[in-house]
């Protein structure tokens, strides 16, 4: 081969290396939006159904509860997600490795040839047999019907240990790492750990086999892990790395929404109803007695008015009717004055269009002043109270309403702070 070839083919090489990289790293930066996408819709509906409950019980959660829902959210995400499956690789290799090394460790070496069914089809249960069992101490049990109680409680350890590495498998499986060669370590160790607690007169055949079978049986089961994390190992890492940040995140934006909400929910109830109904019905007195002045001339001057309560008590001729205008003349004219609104109220449906039409001025000159509020509001305010403060202003001086109530405002509860930069550096 040529120099020319020979540099032909590193070129070549090397460019196809470069491509891969560049190939790959552009799949994890798609990978990593799509991550973020899923988790941010599996967050909203979190949220919404967060504070829609927040909103009804009336209950402030704590961030140990907000946490455990993130967790919640977290794990859906993860289970959900299409992580890119990987190539072939099997991980047996690696198994039999580790248990090569801790064989080794133990000073079990000469049973390094049971090794080799690592991986294979096995039993579906782990048994008990006469090899696990030294020739004296069968021969001490060989009355205790066929050594039962000695293969009965070999094969109790056996189960609980096999109990334990099932729980151990679904906890490693249920968070989102790849395959570890450190798991296998520690599932031997807990192996020699259950054989240690309970003493036996067995051969190291017992724990050698149990180790085998295992450890076959992990090959089985991580490798399905390894499976579904191997390719989207970086990007498992990167979102593991920052998933305290994601939290961070969700428990900010549940505390903005719903204090924003009870803001929102106070400033209506303590600001725009005492307004809306002052708009609405401070005028309405007024106009209810020009309407009775209007159709009836002794309510046009106060000395009217007291001609038509003497023509009245001389028309009804009532003794008590008199005594009660001579000891308490107050009291008998606001009286008169009451019977008569109610039952110009009661004859007439005016009352009912002048509030309807009040009503119907005081929310279009609210929505006007919202509107208003939020088309002059530039950038991110950093709190809510000068928003607010903005909504009444501008309903005052340009809905000529009297917003009375605007002094709740003072004081610290209608101050919330809605950025997350400000709020990161308390």
């Amino acid at each position: 081969m040529s120099n020319m070839d020979h540099l032909q083919e590193e070129v070549t090489e090397e460019m196809v290396q470069r491509l891969g990289t560049v190939n790959e790293s552009h799949c994890s930066l798609t990978q990593l939006e799509r991550f973020e996408n899923s988790l941010e819709k599996e967050q909203e509906s979190k949220l919404h159904a967060l504070v829609e409950n927040s909103k009804s019980s009336k209950v402030l959660l704590q961030d140990t509860e907000l946490e455990e829902e993130f967790e919640d959210v977290w794990s859906k995400t993860l289970s959900n997600f299409d992580f890119r499956p990987s190539e072939t690789d099997d991980i047996t290799a690696r198994v039999t490795n580790v248990l090569k090394h801790n064989l080794g460790r133990c000073d079990l070496q000469k049973h390094m040839k049971k090794l080799e069914v690592i991986g294979k089809n096995q039993a579906s249960g782990f048994q008990v047999n006469d090899e696990h069992f030294g020739y004296r101490s069968r021969l001490k049990h060989m009355f205790e019907d066929n050594n039962r109680l000695q293969r009965i409680e070999a094969q109790q350890v056996a189960c609980n240990v096999m109990e334990e590495y099932n729980q151990f498998v679904a906890d490693k499986s249920s968070l989102a790492a790849d395959f570890s060669d450190s798991y296998i370590a520690e599932l031997l160790e807990n192996v020699e750990k259950a054989l240690k607690e309970k003493s036996m007169e067995i051969r190291s055949a017992f724990e050698v086999d149990l180790k085998v079978y295992l450890c076959s049986a992990a090959c089985q089961d991580f490798q399905k892990l390894h499976d579904r994390y191997a390719k989207d190992s970086v990007l498992l890492t990167t979102i593991t790395a920052t998933k305290s940040k994601y939290m961070s995140d969700f428990i900010y934006k549940f505390r903005k929404r719903d204090q924003c909400q009870r803001v929102a929910q106070a400033f209506t109830s303590m600001v725009v109803k005492p307004t809306v109904l002052d708009y609405i019905y401070r005028p309405l007195g007024m106009q209810i007695v020009k309407d009775i002045q209007d159709k009836a001339q002794q309510y046009q001057s106060p000395c009217s008015f007291h001609q038509s309560l003497m023509e009245e008590l001389v028309k009804e001729d009532h003794f008590e009717s008199f005594k009660e205008y001579l000891l308490n003349y107050d009291k008998f004219r606001v009286r008169k004055i009451q019977e008569t609104v109610v039952a110009h109220l009661s004859e007439s449906s005016n009352f009912g269009i002048w509030r309807q039409q009040r009503l119907g001025e005081i929310v279009g000159k609210i929505a006007a002043t919202v509107s208003q509020t939020a088309e002059g509001a530039s950038g991110v305010l950093s709190d809510t109270k000068p928003l607010l403060e903005r909504v009444c202003l501008i309903l005052e001086k340009d809905g000529d309403v009297d917003v009375k109530a605007r002094s709740c405002l003072d004081g610290p509860f209608f101050s919330i702070t809605t950025e997350w930069i400000a709020l990161s550096h308390v």
